[in-house]
């Protein structure tokens, strides 16, 4: 079941490429990259996009009046859905690992995203077969 949390941030006012983004004073953890929420900032509430980098979070909007990013500074709230999000394991991941006696289940919930997500991308099939072979790997030398 999901629910949402309300943050309290503050931060700048950037230009970007598309437009202003609003660099947090403090990166968000624990919430995945490109996460949707609602920022609050007075009494305007505006969809945004959460860009979570190395040392830093940007906050993208999705729709605002331009004019709403007047100045140097913010202090909002944002909304974000929490909840443990699942990933499924394809069935071709699946089967091979218990083909060679592996156990998915060892990959914690960031590694299993990150498989997840590096044999999303596989572009073709050959790719993808050595994609579960690298994930299967990793997975074997678990201890």
């Amino acid at each position: 079941m999901n629910r949402s949390e309300s943050l309290s941030i503050s931060g700048a006012i950037v230009e970007g490429p598309s437009g202003a983004h609003l660099l947090l004073d403090q990166r968000i953890n624990d919430y995945d990259t490109f996460l949707r929420a609602e920022l609050t900032i007075e009494d305007l509430t505006i969809p945004v996009r959460i860009h979570t980098l190395d040392d830093l979070t940007v906050l993208v909007p999705s729709e605002a009046d331009a004019s709403v990013f007047r100045g140097g500074r913010f202090v909002g709230s944002l909304l974000v859905a929490t909840g443990r999000r699942e990933f499924k394991v394809p069935g071709d991941l699946a089967v091979a690992a218990t083909a060679r006696g592996l156990d998915i289940d060892l990959l914690d919930q960031s590694e299993l995203r990150y498989a997840l997500t590096f044999l999303g991308q596989a572009s073709n099939l050959e790719i993808r077969n050595q994609r579960i072979d690298a994930i299967l790997l990793g997975v074997s030398n678990i201890k």
